[in-house]
């Protein structure tokens, strides 16, 4: 696993979760899969439920890009599966709270 061979080699990893999508619009909903969500939610659930250690940092996307209840936060979402530059802002931000910490 790749990420276990950088850890061994004491290398930082910062590694976002995979972005949720949000509700698909109209055009998208004869083509959606309720089941994308579901998947994106099982896979994020795994990275941030890794063991602890020293080099490796999750940020989960969802806490960074929607309020406390839930909700996303204004003008993050282009689309069901896209951020605006106003969404990349929120990211940015987390990941250089975290590099500024070396």
């Amino acid at each position: 696993f790749f990420v276990e061979s950088l850890l061994a080699r004491q290398i930082e990893v910062i590694f976002l979760t995979i972005i949720p999508p949000a509700q698909p619009e109209l055009a998208r909903r004869f083509v959606w899969n309720d089941k994308i969500a579901q998947s994106v939610a099982e896979i994020n659930h795994y990275w941030l439920n890794l063991p602890a250690t020293e080099h490796l940092q999750v940020i989960d996307t969802a806490k960074v890009l929607k309020n406390t209840q839930g909700q996303w936060h204004p003008d993050v979402n282009l689309d069901a599966l896209h951020l605006t530059s106003v969404g990349y802002d929120y990211l940015n931000q987390a990941l250089i709270s975290i590099l500024r910490t070396f």
